[in-house]
């Protein structure tokens, strides 16, 4: 592959030219595209104590919940459930204790999994980032 020269230029006014080399990068996918993750989440609260999502993306990508009790709070709930092909995989947390907790890398999800979170007297969100072509 040839060099490529790009002007570089410094105090006064002198020009100079600097090689460059392209290397073609390796990881490419979806007919000769680029690879680029995207960063998705799906939140819930009181005021909409249940939310689904699908994931997407062309790889499987592991899940990250955070979620927040309020003092005071007399039954907190939060349930995270994945549904793909028949199969489901709950996780939750009951009355646990007050203020701020992250669970990272909770559980997986191919794409085509739909996530669905559900909180009582808490806020969730749920994160997770998806591979696609670009």
């Amino acid at each position: 592959m040839p060099d490529t020269a790009y002007p570089f230029s410094h105090a006064g006014d002198c020009t100079a030219y600097v090689p460059v080399v392209f290397v073609p990068v390796a990881m490419q996918c979806c007919d000769g595209g680029y690879p680029m993750k995207v960063p998705h989440s799906i939140e819930a609260d009181s005021a909409t104590s249940s939310q689904a999502v699908i994931v997407g993306g062309n790889s499987e990508v592991p899940l990250s919940l955070e979620y927040l009790i309020e003092d005071g709070a007399a039954s907190p709930a939060v349930k995270v459930t994945a549904s793909f092909e028949g199969a489901t995989s709950t996780w939750s947390d009951v009355d646990t204790a007050p203020g701020y907790h992250v669970k990272d890398a909770l559980m997986s999800a191919k794409p085509g999994t739909k996530v669905t979170i559900d909180v009582t007297e808490a806020m969730a969100r749920l994160r997770w980032c998806e591979t696609i072509c670009c």
